[in-house]
């Protein structure tokens, strides 16, 4: 009777524990799933319903899967953890219910009966969308201050083209003034004609200049559309020494490249440009 009363004091005590751990899990604002050692899902937080958008009814007993964007890097995730490799804290980009994405911090860590076979898993995940907001702002922020840092050189950058197409386009209106009031001579056409071919082909290169001058800054200053991809290395480099160049003019800093060819590499182009510059 004494072992039969210890033992029923020892069950309540344990599904007091239980329940008051099944509360707290619950109740955490970060995704706390447990999975079994196939990757099916058998807890479901709160967390993970607010995140994920599938309620604990709607998940239970299917493939964690179903959230994954590359479920193959997630079995090798789980093969990694229960091989005894540490899985904490990786970036994992998963899919919602309603189809969108989002980034989250993951760590895995594998579970065990007494004898030492697996039994599933627990991961723990973090929202990393506000975290990966900041950051592009911060980056944005940057850039801008770099450009504010820039502007006077800029300004003249964009001048002595403004300057010559200015000139130019008044020279043409004497020009057009003159043979609508005067006349052309005959034998006057040929050299007037090859002079305003001149003048307005050094008004559209000064334009030309200015339009590729405006796409450097909007391609620099661009805060939310840099995406990930394979580039040569020279060509956020260039772009950054082209940022760069209007300020060593009137100084006696010469500029020289020697880029070399390099392979094809992952990257953001206007963030290495801006690490640069």
């Amino acid at each position: 009777s004494r072992l039969i009363r210890e033992r029923r004091a020892l069950v309540q005590e344990l599904t007091r524990a239980q329940g008051g751990l099944a509360a707290l899990i619950d109740a955490s604002f970060d995704p706390i799933v447990a999975l079994d050692a196939l990757g099916n899902v058998t807890r479901w937080n709160r967390g993970a319903t607010d995140l994920y958008g599938y309620k604990t009814d709607e998940i239970n007993g299917r493939p964690i899967d179903v959230i994954e964007v590359d479920p193959h890097a997630a079995h090798k995730r789980r093969e990694r953890a229960a091989a005894g490799e540490a899985v904490k804290s990786e970036e994992v980009v998963r899919l919602r219910r309603s189809g969108s994405t989002v980034s989250v911090l993951l760590s895995l860590t594998p579970l065990r009966d007494p004898a030492g076979s697996l039994t599933g898993f627990v991961e723990v995940s973090k929202d990393l969308t506000a975290q990966k907001a900041l950051q592009r702002d911060m980056i944005h922020a940057d850039r801008l201050a770099t450009l504010g840092r820039l502007a006077a050189s800029f300004a003249h950058e964009v001048n002595n083209p403004l300057a010559y197409v200015r000139s130019n386009v008044s020279v043409i209106h004497q020009h057009v003034d003159r043979i609508l009031t005067e006349g052309v001579l005959p034998d006057d056409r040929q050299a007037v004609r090859a002079e305003l071919n001149e003048l307005v082909g050094d008004v559209m290169q000064g334009v030309e200049r200015i339009k590729q001058i405006i796409q450097h800054l909007k391609g620099f200053s661009r805060g939310g559309d840099d995406e990930l991809r394979e580039v040569e290395l020279k060509e956020p480099v260039e772009a950054a020494l082209r940022l760069f160049e209007p300020k060593l003019q009137g100084s006696t800093i010469k500029l020289t490249r020697e880029l070399p060819q390099t392979p094809p590499l992952p990257c953001y182009p206007s963030r290495v440009a801006q690490a640069v510059l």
